[in-house]
């Protein structure tokens, strides 16, 4: 299987207008930048005149970057690139060929394959070094969108009780089962789909490092699934952003915890 990826320089406040359209021609994963995006596509799903009309009506006239990313290429590719992340100083994400580092006393191995998280995004990061101030023994914990699994495999390290994640991309749902037995992590429900795949049920904890469209289009079903007294944690947008999502919050009865930020990306902690 071959993918192909565009690189499109676009303005951030247009980029979540845009990933909607693509979506919907069939790219199924995304890489933001602030004035750039990544989309992936499978070779053969892939429409360029459909595509090039989307972009001309979103006035995106600069030449687009495209190039094709064998299967076989990606993890090459990624390890060629891929530093181990510190997150404060306590957690180390890093790949299997890297060794353990013994300043660190807990760690994540991750290979992504193609799915999102392996802590360099900022969204990631942000995610994870909100999440070593939180205690999870005992709990219950859903992480929506979950890419490579790298935020639910962190929620069952620190003893979750009950953690599912849930992605609608099929590389993301495979790799996060390997990314668990990486781990040597048990006892994690991974479901291939969206949040309405999810069966109903009450977590302490909901989690959604996702893009701000899917955000604001499921906020109310994330407040559905968190019990009186939990946390939602939200990230994968841009601090311009937060007003905006606030205001849904609000309408949830979500009371703010939190605010932080790395670069220009914004997470969100609320309480129920």
């Amino acid at each position: 299987m071959q993918y192909l990826y565009l690189k499109i320089p676009v303005p951030h406040n247009q980029q979540d207008i845009l990933i909607a359209e693509l979506y919907d021609l069939g790219f199924d994963s995304f890489e933001q930048e602030y004035n750039e995006i990544k989309a992936y596509i499978q070779k053969d799903a892939y429409n360029e005149a459909l595509t090039m009309e989307v972009l001309k009506k979103m006035n995106i006239l600069t030449p687009v970057v495209q190039e094709e990313l064998p299967e076989e290429n990606w993890n090459s590719v990624w390890e060629s690139n891929f530093n181990p992340v510190e997150v404060g100083e306590e957690l180390l994400v890093r790949a299997n060929f890297h060794p353990p580092n013994p300043k660190f006393n807990k760690e994540i191995i991750i290979t992504p394959q193609m799915s999102f998280g392996t802590g360099h995004h900022a969204t990631t990061f942000l995610m994870l070094n909100t999440m070593l101030t939180m205690s999870f023994n005992g709990l219950h914990v859903l992480d929506v969108g979950c890419g490579t699994g790298i935020l639910a495999i962190y929620a069952k390290m620190e003893n979750a009780s009950k953690v599912v994640g849930v992605d609608n991309d099929h590389w993301a749902y495979k790799n996060a089962i390997s990314n668990a037995k990486l781990n040597k992590v048990q006892n994690i429900e991974w479901i291939e789909g969206t949040i309405s795949d999810v069966p109903l049920f009450q977590y302490d904890v909901v989690i959604a490092n996702i893009n701000k469209n899917v955000i604001k289009k499921e906020l109310t079903t994330y407040s559905s699934y968190l019990k009186n007294g939990g946390e939602l944690l939200l990230s994968g947008f841009f601090l311009e952003d937060v007003s905006e999502i606030n205001g849904i919050a609000f309408n949830e009865n979500l009371t703010l915890k939190r605010t932080e930020h790395k670069d220009d990306w914004g997470l969100l902690r609320y309480t129920k």
